[in-house]
């Protein structure tokens, strides 16, 4: 028969791995990416996430429905019109992007 310290113990790990499994479902994309990294949303005003996601989506890069928020559709979209534009592919927005997509800094 199981002590009560051991079956504080187990509970006690059961909730922690709970834990863990809620943090990697909200936090991991289905290939294991982050879904958007908070830097994204907080360097650049949502309005104006929307306007290079219409922008992209514009000129055929699938940046998903513009929303203001960078998901990897974005990230994706943003990588394949670096890709092709001769710029540092890295999938984020900046300086660089805007100007290439048309955007007065």
């Amino acid at each position: 028969m199981p002590t009560v310290h051991s079956h504080s113990k187990r509970k006690r790990l059961k909730g922690l791995f709970a834990v863990i499994l809620a943090f990697a479902a909200v936090n991991l994309a289905p290939a294991g990416e982050l879904q958007h990294r908070p830097a994204d949303n907080n360097q650049w005003p949502q309005n104006l996430i929307r306007a290079v996601q219409e922008k992209l989506n514009s000129l055929g890069f699938d940046a998903g429905k513009a929303d203001g928020i960078i998901g990897p559709r974005t990230r994706q979209a943003i990588s394949d019109y670096q890709q092709q534009n001769n710029l540092a592919v890295d999938g984020q927005i900046s300086s660089a992007l805007l100007e290439a997509l048309g955007f007065e800094q």
